[in-house]
């Protein structure tokens, strides 16, 4: 049987957990902003590389932020927790279920060092932008997984061995 309720609440999570990648982006352009009028070109490399680590980080942690929790979650009163023990996860289960949101900040990352070679560059922003277009339908892929199947596993839930149940 599906737990409505509980997809529900999942989903309210994921949207405060966006909203919060949403300032983390922002801060992340602004650094970025900062280093590109710094130092040009290089400046800029170094801002997105930053900028990219930044938010990479982030998504491999979110799920242990509150002890098997992102913000969203502790605000849902959610937890992910190892689905073979229902014990905490580990940062190697964090990183396995979010694997597709670190992995296009985390190129990006890389990416922007290439930005400053002239014709390397360009075509490294289109394998990004590619990259993030990929991100976004996997993202779409996700919040179907959990609100199509009774238990609300997604992919990352699978790769990782892990589940969202209500913190006690």
């Amino acid at each position: 049987m599906t737990d409505s309720k509980l997809q529900n609440d999942r989903l309210l999570a994921m949207a405060i957990d966006i909203g919060i990648l949403i300032v983390l982006g922002v801060i992340a352009a602004i650094i970025h902003l900062i280093f590109s009028f710094v130092g040009r070109g290089i400046g800029s490399a170094i801002g997105g590389l930053i900028s990219g680590v930044l938010i990479a980080a982030f998504m491999a942690a979110r799920d242990i932020i509150f002890k098997g929790n992102s913000i969203g979650k502790h605000v849902m009163k959610l937890k992910v927790v190892d689905a073979s023990t229902n014990g905490p996860i580990t940062l190697i289960q964090s990183i396995k279920r979010n694997i597709f949101f670190v992995i296009p900040p985390a190129l990006s990352a890389i990416f922007s060092l290439f930005s400053i070679i002239p014709f390397v560059g360009i075509i490294t922003g289109i394998i990004d932008l590619l990259i993030g277009l990929a991100a976004l339908v996997f993202f779409v892929i996700e919040v179907i997984k959990i609100v199509s199947t009774p238990d609300g596993i997604r992919i990352g839930d699978n790769l990782a061995g892990t589940k969202v149940i209500r913190a006690e």
